[in-house]
């Protein structure tokens, strides 16, 4: 066996920070380990290990912690980790003597964006002060520094802030690790363990805040269908080959003992894609909450999640500018006014685009990594999956490509990129000027419908809208009833709202109807039209309407002309900045992403134009 493994050596469990959560706190008692012991037990894991990571209880506050580190590198360990509560790191002089003893890694634990919450998971008052300000110093001396949160109930809605809180300290990495139900977590575990599925969202939302500062992120024991569009930052993708010292046994192959001892699987896990790979939740969370939340991420039966992404040819780029010569225009009421709109706003003449995919999810990357979404039906046709890099739209929304330009058009697939170049334009501009509300997954907006209105639906999408109370019909209209993403989006549809109200009436006709439009008390119109040139059409024609709301990933541009036009309100998502990455690396995934990102609604009462 060749000497390439991890080991982690248990110091002992005394520690001078009582969690919460503590997995060690039911070995509290065994005390501490003696010094010759944990000596050997370096000499020998020598042998086949070339990494070692001292841990606890608390390390550091050991009088021999030092003499430990530099036997480690006295015998030559590559990675010297200390996985600590750091509240002893924050005296700089400590720092400097582990460091110089041989410590080249520091793995802090914060648990709270403040001290309020990370000392009161801690109960140790004035622990939060104290490990920011080791953070701090092993930085000023040029350590790496991986953080690990455990996500609680008490913490898990404030992981996007402890996230922020991360980056600006400029760790090196950080991870999420939902809580283990052993120790201290077991004896508390109605109070400490959270359902993961309410965890879930706030996990991906911080983690994107790493990716987008380029940070490595990951989390941990969190199961693949718990990770949507994020499993590529499963911890347990990334864990060495490890073996473990205790006080009592040795472990010496971490991950076969984790799978076959630690976590659980379901009858339904084999269903999923991801079965082969995920090695579940910790065995004693399904104990006590049951396996109904996880559900398997069924591999693709659609031909079109299997799609080769590739650079756009010299060939390709033509085909696109004759398309756009034979539908070019000058003006429109929506695309246009909007987008000079924004150029005014951010004071330029032209914005630079870093990459465009061309798909059915089409996808817009400025250069500051900000990124635009939307849906194309007619999918791009022949130039789906290409990649275009290095563009520049100009005043006018025309496309320059080196010396070659794409004229302005109204053709379907160029109205979607323009679609998605705004969307990417607007996201910032969207939270400076508005009170973005962000919708709960659970939640049910309920204050919008009267029991006697008439609904309209144009293209569908519930978005947690309360039907309940409906006693008049819904009337949907929809141009792609043969399109079979469509279908599936309608058929979804209807299940939710007769899942709520099983004696509603639906009638889905082919094309919309004016005569019944002008009668409509709220109108629901998928952002789509924008893409396919109608929305404006169908704003002229909604006359008695109190509420038109725009709805879906196509949806999100600066609603500055939308709601000169009518439109009351916005519901749609601001996408994550991995997108692109996740489509080239993984396309199927992204193709089953449905709508990425936070849910949100801007209304027209509540932001600036």
């Amino acid at each position: 066996m060749g000497v390439n493994k991890r080991v982690d050596i248990k110091t002992g469990f005394i520690c001078n920070n009582n969690c919460l959560f503590c997995a060690q706190a039911h070995k509290k008692y065994l005390g501490n380990r003696i010094t010759g012991e944990i000596k050997k037990d370096l000499e020998k894991a020598r042998k086949t290990c070339i990494d070692v990571v001292f841990t606890g209880g608390e390390p550091t506050i050991r009088k021999d912690i030092l003499e430990l580190v530099s036997y480690a590198k006295s015998l030559s360990y590559r990675t010297i980790q200390i996985q600590t509560n750091a509240r002893i790191l924050s005296y700089l002089d400590f720092c400097k003597k582990i460091i110089k003893a041989g410590a080249n890694e520091f793995s802090p634990a914060l648990h709270g964006h403040a001290a309020e919450l990370h000392d009161c998971l801690t109960r140790s008052k004035g622990s939060f002060n104290q490990t920011v300000k080791a953070i701090k110093n092993l930085k000023k001396l040029n350590q790496k520094v991986i953080t690990n949160t455990v996500v609680v109930k008490q913490n898990y809605e404030f992981l996007p802030e402890i996230a922020k809180l991360l980056v600006s300290l400029k760790v090196d990495q950080f991870q999420f690790a939902f809580v283990h139900p052993i120790g201290n977590a077991m004896k508390y575990f109605d109070d400490v363990v959270p359902k993961m599925s309410l965890v879930a969202p706030f996990v991906h939302e911080a983690l994107q805040i790493g990716i987008d500062a380029g940070i490595s992120v990951m989390a941990e024991a969190m199961p693949y269908c718990m990770m949507k569009g994020y499993t590529h930052y499963v911890s347990e993708n990334f864990i060495p080959e490890t073996e473990i010292i205790d006080v009592d046994t040795i472990i010496y192959d971490y991950k076969q003992a984790r799978i076959k001892q630690g976590k659980a699987k379901f009858t339904q896990c084999k269903d999923c894609k991801y079965d082969i790979v995920c090695e579940g939740p910790w065995k004693e969370y399904p104990e006590k909450f049951g396996n109904r939340e996880f559900k398997p991420v069924k591999p693709s039966s659609n031909p079109l999640s299997i799609l080769n992404l590739k650079l756009a040819s010299f060939t390709t780029i033509n085909k696109l500018i004759c398309l756009a010569t034979e539908n070019k225009i000058s003006q429109d009421h929506i695309i246009l006014p909007t987008y000079k709109h924004l150029l005014e706003k951010k004071g330029l003449k032209q914005i630079s685009i870093k990459q465009i995919l061309l798909d059915i999810y089409p996808l817009v990357e400025l250069n500051d990594g900000t990124i635009g979404t939307c849906l194309c039906f007619d999918g791009w046709g022949e130039f789906r999956g290409n990649i275009i890099e290095n563009a520049v739209a100009d005043e006018n929304l025309n496309i320059h490509l080196d010396d070659n330009i794409i004229s302005f058009n109204n053709h379907p697939f160029f109205l979607s990129l323009y679609d998605c170049l705004l969307s990417a334009m607007s996201i910032e501009e969207i939270k400076k000027e508005f009170n973005v509300i962000y919708m709960e997954n659970d939640s049910n907006y309920w204050d919008i419908i009267r029991e006697n209105d008439l609904i309209i639906k144009i293209g569908f999408a519930s978005y947690n809208i309360d039907y309940r109370i409906l006693k008049n019909k819904i009337v949907g209209f929809d141009n792609h009833l043969n399109d079979p993403i469509r279908t599936q989006q309608i058929n979804k549809d209807i299940s939710y709202i007769k899942e709520r109200n099983p004696a509603i009436e639906i009638e889905i006709m082919p094309t919309v109807n004016n005569d019944i439009l002008n009668k409509a008390d709220i109108v629901f119109i998928s952002g789509s039209a924008i893409c396919n040139n109608s929305l404006y059409n169908i704003l002229k024609n909604c006359k008695k309407a109190r509420e038109i709301i725009l709805i879906g990933r196509s949806a999100l541009i600066h609603p500055y002309h939308l709601f000169k036009l009518g439109v009351t309100q916005i519901i749609s998502s601001i996408p994550p900045k991995n997108l692109f990455n996740l489509a080239k690396e993984n396309y199927a995934e992204y193709f089953e992403l449905g709508e990425p990102g936070k849910r949100i609604i801007l209304r027209k009462n509540n932001g600036s134009n």
